[in-house]
């Protein structure tokens, strides 16, 4: 499990969460520690704090359930790989700049001035998908959102 699916799903049920560099806290609906779980050790948590006991038994099921799927991820794969998009280095048109898209349906690759990805176009890119790309002519530019 990764740990923006983890904070998703707690966030759904109404609690709340705080990342630290070494840790994962999350709080019951009152505001107390219910779970930790370390980010340097894989099939490790802790639920011995009062805002575990207080919860209702399908609340805590709910939690146990989804801190122990992300517990036992080897921590490796906790992280979203980064995305990328590839930004054209000479601008050969006026009105902006272009990146590099491709078409998800009809699987080919073409420029456009569209910065952001959809279900139909796609413009960020893993390290992993950017392998079969020539990228020649191109800068990476970072995906932050």
């Amino acid at each position: 499990m990764k740990y923006s699916e983890f904070k998703e799903k707690m966030g759904n049920m109404g609690f709340q969460i705080k990342e630290t560099e070494k840790q994962i806290v999350v709080f019951n609906t009152i505001g107390e520690t219910a779970v930790l779980i370390p980010k340097y050790c894989t099939y490790s948590l802790d639920t011995r704090f009062t805002g575990y006991e207080r919860l209702n038994e399908m609340d805590r099921e709910y939690i146990f359930y989804n801190a122990n799927a992300l517990a036992s991820t080897p921590i490796e794969e906790r992280e979203e790989e980064k995305r990328y998009r590839l930004k054209l280095t000479v601008n050969v048109l006026s009105g902006g700049n272009l990146y590099l898209v491709k078409n998800i349906k009809k699987n080919y690759l073409r420029l456009g001035h569209s910065n952001f990805s959809s279900k139909y176009y796609q413009t960020y890119f893993t390290k992993s998908e950017l392998k079969d790309i020539d990228e020649t002519g191109f800068v990476r530019e970072e995906v932050t959102e």
